[in-house]
């Protein structure tokens, strides 16, 4: 099954795996992993995808955040 690095900061990294069946999820500082698949990876790459797009808007709370600070508030919530 084919996996694709989606994000690769040095806080976090997101591989898509089988286009996007499964998301496998590390946050590097401690190398805790969480595993997505089904309905539940595609609950976050919707909620990845908002955040990414809410990021360049002026009047989003993102928009004042750095792109790590936008994954942990993603991802932290699975960890």
């Amino acid at each position: 099954m084919e996996t694709k690095i989606r994000e690769n900061t040095d806080m976090w990294r997101i591989d898509v795996i089988g286009g996007g069946i499964a998301y496998a999820v590390t946050r590097k500082r401690d190398m805790a992993e969480f595993f997505l698949q089904g309905d539940d990876a595609s609950e976050f790459a919707r909620e990845l995808d908002n955040v990414e797009s809410l990021h360049i808007s002026a009047a989003s709370k993102f928009f004042d955040m750095t792109w790590n600070q936008c994954l942990s508030y993603v991802c932290e919530e699975y960890i």
